[in-house]
């Protein structure tokens, strides 16, 4: 063997090696695309009655005797409390709907900027009822009423749907903003299924 071919094949075995024991590239995983959070979602709050709420509202119960129901949602731009037992339809009225909306909204209008009493109608398809207002007439959050404590406004209605009357009152800071929008939205959304 010539040297000159020696050097060849050295050249082309080491050229082998270095290919061989050169670490294979990894490929990167693709990132799995994120799960988006469902924009709404629909929840039962009793009987076969349903609320859809936004996709990242937590809704949590409460212990309850058979026949009533309890639920809570918070977080940093709201608080509502849902609360309702079993009824016959021809139980519920407006006037007394007005009333009970009036003695639950007692102390929330007696601090507001409005002391004016709506009473909104919620009257549709599933449902028979109400809601109201108001806004605290200065700029501390002064409803100090639990469970709605240190919130700038508030809205209650009271109503019926699928053999079930709900009381809802709910804690917002801007009655006009995106966050009293959804909490309406929420309470016009109830239907019975």
């Amino acid at each position: 063997m010539t040297k000159h071919l020696a050097k060849t094949l050295t050249l082309a075995l080491s050229t082998l090696l270095f290919v061989a024991c050169k670490p294979a590239t990894v490929a990167e995983p693709e990132s799995a695309p994120s799960k988006p959070v469902a924009a709404t979602k629909s929840v039962n709050i009793g009987a076969s009655n349903y609320m859809t709420i936004p996709g990242h509202w937590n809704i949590k119960p409460s212990i309850m005797p058979k026949g009533f129901v309890s639920y809570t949602i918070k977080d940093n731009n709201l608080h509502m409390v849902i609360s309702g037992y079993a009824a016959e339809r021809s139980s519920f009225n407006h006037d007394k709907s007005r009333k009970d909306l009036k003695n639950v909204t007692l102390l929330y209008r007696a601090g507001a900027a409005n002391k004016e009493q709506k009473y909104l109608t919620l009257d549709d398809n599933h449902k028979a009822g109400g809601y109201t207002h108001y806004t605290c007439r200065t700029a501390k959050k002064c409803y100090q009423v639990f469970p709605l404590s240190h919130w700038q406004s508030v809205i209650a209605s009271d109503f019926y749907v699928g053999g079930m009357k709900y009381t809802i009152t709910a804690g917002v800071d801007d009655l006009n903003g995106t966050h009293a929008k959804q909490i309406l939205n929420a309470i016009k959304s109830i239907e019975s299924k």
